[in-house]
């Protein structure tokens, strides 16, 4: 990477708000800001029965790059992008990023056992993340290997005009090892380690294309330590703009993020008929105002709702931080000075914007305190990640730094010259330069695919992921 970056073009690359997986990739790859695409999180937002259902390829509203590549007549083949569940039919091929233990991951739905049967298959992320054993690093390092198994394959046995590959292990390593010590130097470094195994995976693929390839590198977000768990529902219930009831003793614990337990074991759950305000979803940053209509056991009134609005978003103004003499978030936002599109009405209602976002805003109820520093994530979500050219092709453009990460979808399709669609916010960073120009772009629309929806298993199987993930 480093002999990239001197011989290329290499830049930060701002990411959405939050910055977040599921935003952040379809963001890029749709070159639009979520509220055209519709994926805030893992989960539906705006849920009625307040637990939304899980969000997949079905629900993002505009098309992915490769369906406009696809249009243009330019095979793509893509590994591992998450949101892309499940498969759809595309010129080329996609092995998808499913959130459940299945091998229905691929289309074609046969390639996945040409993978096994050439004996470079790898396991979907779901089902290697990291479960608390701190030897993980040992085997992210192999799957690292083993993903690099699969696209010497593909490149080898399935060449594509365009192809992609999302490696996740630097941001499990990252989420669970930032600063960690140990007398083991493998787990102490693992940070390092994983960076290092990736970065020999780059010089493997620079060693099977040609001189004539581009290849690009970007990553959806940075890193940086977690400073400490805000537990924001326990602060909406010392605000009482959110109530807790008793629950019998009997009652069974539901696998969400809206009951808590004391330290004598007694069960508190959501009291929806006397609460204002609730934490979206975990990972969201969004608070939702329980909203009559809306919500299955809304209480505000439509015509308050505005007032409500303003009334929480102060309330959440006045918190301050509390290890330093300055206030907890820099900004809360209400959705529309965020996001802006068709899918609006399903982002959150109010945005929570922490300085740098050094500390992650927590879905736990807790009944003993509003803080801790004993994270559940090492480290967090930054907002910069970064973006990399490389080939010798760049020679007939001008670079211009990026802007968000809605660059990119228009950036991939200005080398195929293909002018991106209306809709498109972003905009390619890259310009042919005079010397070397053509008219030959073409434009193209592209439609959505039939609808997709989790079942209960799966549902339940994703729950049980993304707790592994830190998300629930």
């Amino acid at each position: 990477m480093s002999k990239m970056i001197k011989q290329g073009y290499f830049s930060c690359l701002k990411s959405t708000v939050p910055p977040h997986t599921a935003p952040g990739w379809v963001s890029s790859l749709c070159g639009v800001n979520p509220g055209q695409h519709g994926i805030y999180q893992f989960w539906d937002t705006q849920a009625k029965s307040y637990e939304g259902k899980f969000m997949g390829s079905e629900d993002v509203e505009v098309p992915f790059v490769w369906h406009i590549l696809n249009e243009a007549g330019v095979s793509t083949g893509m590994v591992n992008i998450p949101m892309t569940h499940p498969p759809k039919p595309l010129n080329g091929y996609i092995l998808t990023w499913p959130l459940y233990n299945t091998l229905k991951y691929s289309y074609p739905k046969e390639l996945v056992h040409d993978l096994i049967k050439a004996r470079c298959h790898f396991a979907s992320d779901v089902t290697t993340m990291f479960q608390g054993d701190m030897n993980y690093i040992y085997q992210a390092v192999e799957i690292v290997k083993k993903r690099f198994e699969t696209i010497r394959y593909l490149l080898d046995n399935n060449r594509t005009d365009f192809f992609m590959s999302v490696f996740t292990e630097i941001d499990r390593v990252s989420h669970f090892y930032w600063d960690y010590k140990d007398k083991d130097p493998m787990i102490e470094d693992a940070v390092k380690k994983i960076y290092m195994e990736c970065d020999k995976v780059v010089g493997e693929i620079l060693n099977l294309i040609d001189e004539n390839t581009i290849l690009l590198i970007y990553s959806d977000h940075g890193f940086r330590k977690c400073e400490f768990d805000f537990y924001i529902q326990s602060y909406l219930i010392q605000k009482e703009l959110m109530v807790l009831k008793k629950m019998e003793p009997c009652h069974k614990r539901q696998n969400n993020w809206f009951e808590g337990t004391d330290k004598d074991g007694n069960v508190y759950q959501v009291d929806w008929d006397k609460t204002v305000a609730y934490i979206a979803c975990p990972g969201s940053y969004g608070i939702n105002i329980n909203m009559k209509y809306r919500q299955e056991n809304g209480i505000v009134e439509p015509k308050d709702y505005k007032k409500i609005c303003e009334m929480v978003a102060d309330t959440l103004k006045d918190i301050r931080h509390p290890f330093k003499d300055a206030p907890l978030f820099q900004n809360v936002y209400t959705r529309d000075e965020v996001y802006y599109g068709k899918r609006l009405a399903e982002a959150p209602d109010l945005i929570l914007e922490p300085e740098d976002f050094a500390f992650m805003v927590h879905h736990k109820i807790s009944l003993d305190g509003l803080y801790s520093r004993q994270c559940e994530q090492a480290g967090i979500h930054s907002m910069n990640g970064i973006l990399l050219l490389y080939g010798k092709p760049l020679e007939e453009y001008e670079l211009h730094e990026p802007e968000s990460l809605t660059d990119i979808a228009p950036t991939i399709l200005y080398l195929y010259g293909i002018d991106k669609p209306y809709y498109m916010e972003g905009n390619s960073i890259l310009e042919r330069k005079k010397e070397y120009k053509d008219n030959g772009k073409k434009n193209v629309a592209s439609g959505k695919t039939e609808e997709f929806f989790y079942n209960e298993e799966e549902q339940d199987e994703m729950k049980k992921r993304l707790k592994n993930l830190g998300y629930l």
